[in-house]
């Protein structure tokens, strides 16, 4: 047993195959810190590579490499397809190097354990071990204060409601793709689930065009830190299902997150996610735009249900 070790260690030791995942320490403050988040973007988007947005992957790769050349950090997943891909392969290629391991200083990465079957933590620098989603965007949004957010699937929505919902900085790239999110954030901020508007939190890039992405990352850093609003999470945990009713951001969150939970479960669904009232329109645009890129696995309706105000008092689960 290795027991308890630093990251240093492990970065002299190259990760090798003793290396135990449940003795990496959880997060490296070294990079929690000001200075460290400051310069250090998150970057979403599909862990796998479909027809439909092979272009904005190829477009992606001089985007990060300016990231990195221009001297910021690129967190990501270590994944080996889609977007996650590019982060890795480009943050790995133009990145410094640690003169002691030879490692790219600055591709980031927050491994999962259980690890994932599509994900390594080999070219990259190792600053932390999650256990969840939940819990990696949680680390995500610790060492960084700056999100970029590019098409994906239901796990890629669950990744930005949850930074939007904390606040943080976040770039979305694909106007047209994000097009649901941006209206359904836009309608949680006009009925007053927060206490700041949308465009404060969220900049929207019509594509991974480089000047664009680039410029409202800046903007954002130079944004003045507003806290976050929570509101109860107005979800219903039925039998077979859970029915969503207007709420805000945390709803969402929450929602979004069971949604993702579905989508990768292991055989059957758990539960499908039951949304009520036209108040989720914009929802239910972001999910058909996931549907038609080619991102879900399940059906549909096996995942998720967008009902109306009469069905739900209907089948008695108003509350």
């Amino acid at each position: 047993m290795l027991g308890k070790i630093s990251l240093a260690n492990l970065s002299r030791s190259g990760y090798n195959s003793q290396t135990r995942l449940e003795d990496i320490p959880a997060l490296d403050n070294n990079y929690t810190t000001l200075e460290s988040r400051a310069k250090t973007v998150a970057a979403c988007g599909s862990s796998r590579t479909t027809s439909q947005i092979l272009p904005d992957m190829i477009s992606a790769k001089p985007l990060i490499r300016e990231m990195i050349q221009s001297g910021r950090n690129v967190a990501h997943g270590g994944g080996l397809d889609g977007f996650m891909k590019v982060y890795l392969d480009t943050a790995c290629e133009f990145s410094k190097v640690n003169p002691d391991d030879g490692r790219p200083m600055q591709s980031l990465v927050i491994a999962m354990n259980p690890p994932y079957h599509n994900e390594t933590i080999k070219r990259c620098t190792l600053v932390g071990v999650a256990t969840s989603e939940e819990d990696r965007v949680a680390k995500f949004s610790q060492i960084s204060d700056h999100f970029l957010i590019e098409k994906g699937s239901v796990a890629t929505l669950q990744e930005a409601t949850a930074v939007i919902a904390e606040g943080k900085n976040t770039v979305l790239v694909g106007r047209k793709f994000w097009d649901g999110l941006i209206t359904q954030c836009s309608r949680f901020f006009k009925d007053g689930f927060a206490g700041f508007s949308f465009d404060e939190t969220v900049k929207v890039a019509e594509n991974s065009d480089i000047n664009d992405v680039l410029d409202k990352v800046d903007i954002s850093a130079r944004r003045t830190s507003h806290g976050k609003f929570v509101f109860p999470v107005a979800i219903r945990d039925c039998s077979n299902s859970y029915i969503v009713y207007n709420g805000g951001m945390e709803t969402i969150k929450h929602a979004t997150s069971l949604v993702q939970q579905n989508e990768y479960s292991k055989g059957k669904c758990l539960k499908p996610v039951l949304f009520v009232g036209d108040f989720f329109e914009g929802l239910k645009k972001q999910y058909q735009a996931i549907c038609d890129a080619g991102f879900l696995r399940h059906k549909p309706e096996e995942l998720f249900r967008f009902i109306s105000v009469p069905e739900a008092l209907k089948k008695g689960r108003l509350l």
